[in-house]
């Protein structure tokens, strides 16, 4: 069964106007959170720069509150029903690529003269 990575997991579901991912912006914006004080003395590395287009491209940046702009982007007036359906259906295909990964791997079973054998 081929492992689901994180960059096919966050590759699927809604889309955002920006052409990235609900799931992407999501992951981008948590990112930033989590970095932007220690992004700001250092030299951008590959990362950064990614999150930065990322979180840039559904215009919070530049932004003196980013994540704000981001939440509205994705909430409209900070109704969370939208964003919670996108999570939901995010989830739900990641749930099919799973069932397909498994099915694909179980062996197939096919009937030889009234007894079934595994190929």
């Amino acid at each position: 069964m081929k492992k689901l990575t994180k960059a096919m997991a966050l590759a699927v579901g809604p889309t955002h106007r920006s052409g990235l991912t609900i799931a992407e912006i999501a992951n981008h914006a948590a990112n930033y959170w989590k970095h932007q004080d220690e992004w700001r003395s250092e030299k951008k590395t590959k990362q950064q720069e990614r999150t930065e287009a990322a979180i840039g491209s559904v215009g919070a940046l530049p932004s003196d509150y980013p994540m704000t702009q981001v939440l509205t982007e994705l909430t409209g007036d900070y109704d969370f029903k939208p964003l919670l359906h996108d999570l939901a259906a995010w989830h739900d295909e990641l749930c099919r690529f799973r069932r397909k990964q498994s099915q694909l791997s179980q062996p197939t079973q096919r009937l030889t003269r009234g007894r079934s054998r595994f190929t």
